[in-house]
C-alpha cells in the first residue's frame, strides 16, 4: 500500500507528456492494468455509460493523427486511448443494469423492483428535461442528452490519468479534435457512442522539456474550504 508521501509525490510528478519517447512500448500487464481501471471507474447509479478504445495500431493512430491538430502525442505514444460517451441512457439501459445486478450479485429481479423503478424515473425525468430545457441547445446542434454521459466519461479519465502515475506510467490527456472524423474512423466499434476526449500513454522523452517545469497550481487556501 503507497504511503501518503508516496501518492503525493506520484502526483507531483506527473504532467501532461508533450513529447513520448517513441522506442519504449507498454507491456501487456499494463494495458491490462489500464483497462481493468477504466472498467471498474464508478458512474453515477452504475449505469457506465461509456466505452474506451485502445489504439495501438500505427496506421489507425496515423488516420486519427490528421484530425488531432497539432497533437503528436496521437502517433508517438505507444497507446491511445480514445474515451466515448454513450449518445442516449434510457429503459434499455435501466434493463440491462437491473439485469446484471441481479445476476453479479444473486438477486431475484422481482426483488430489485424498487431499484428499476428508481432508475426508470431518473432516466424519464432526466431525458425529458433534457428535451424541453435543452431546445435552444439542440436547435444550434449541441446533443444535450450527453451532457451527463460526457461528465461521467471524465471522472474515469481522472481515474486513469493518478493509476498511471501511481505505476509510473506518463500520460496526456486531449480535446480539441475532430469527434466526427473519429467517430467515422472508428466505426462500428463505436456505433452509440461518440468520442469526447483522448489519453495518449506510455513513456516521456528525455528532451521533453515541460518535464522539468515547476507544477503551476493555486495554494491550498485558494481551493480547499475547511467548516
Amino acid at each position: 500500500m503507497l504511503t501518503p508521501q508516496e501518492t503525493l509525490s506520484a502526483l507531483n510528478t506527473r504532467y501532461a507528456v508533450k513529447k513520448f519517447d517513441t522506442t519504449k512500448t507498454l507491456s501487456e500487464e499494463h494495458i491490462n492494468l489500464l483497462q481493468e481501471v477504466l472498467r471498474l471507474t464508478p458512474s453515477s447509479f452504475g449505469f457506465e455509460p461509456w466505452k474506451f478504445v485502445f489504439v495501438t495500431d500505427p496506421n489507425v493512430k496515423q488516420k486519427l493523427f490528421e484530425f488531432s491538430p497539432k497533437n503528436s502525442q496521437v502517433v508517438d505514444a505507444p497507446l491511445l486511448i480514445v474515451l466515448c460517451a454513450k449518445d442516449y441512457v434510457g429503459g434499455q439501459d435501466v434493463q440491462d443494469l437491473v439485469e446484471r445486478t441481479s445476476r453479479m450479485r444473486q438477486i431475484e429481479v422481482e426483488k430489485l423492483s424498487g431499484f428499476k423503478k428508481g432508475l426508470r424515473n431518473y432516466t424519464w425525468a432526466r431525458n425529458l428535461n433534457a428535451w424541453f430545457l435543452g431546445i435552444p441547445e439542440l436547435i444550434f446542434g449541441t446533443k444535450v442528452f450527453r451532457q451527463w454521459e460526457t461528465k461521467q466519461v471524465y471522472v474515469a479519465l481522472g481515474n486513469l490519468l493518478s493509476v498511471c502515475a501511481h505505476h509510473n506510467i506518463d500520460a496526456a490527456p486531449m480535446e480539441g479534435f475532430n469527434q466526427s472524423a473519429y467517430n467515422l474512423i472508428l466505426g462500428e466499434k463505436i456505433e452509440g457512442y461518440r468520442p469526447v476526449a483522448l489519453c495518449a500513454v506510455g513513456y516521456r522523452s528525455d528532451s521533453d522539456k515541460f518535464a522539468s517545469m515547476a507544477k503551476v497550481r493555486k495554494a491550498k487556501e485558494e481551493v480547499i474550504v475547511e467548516i
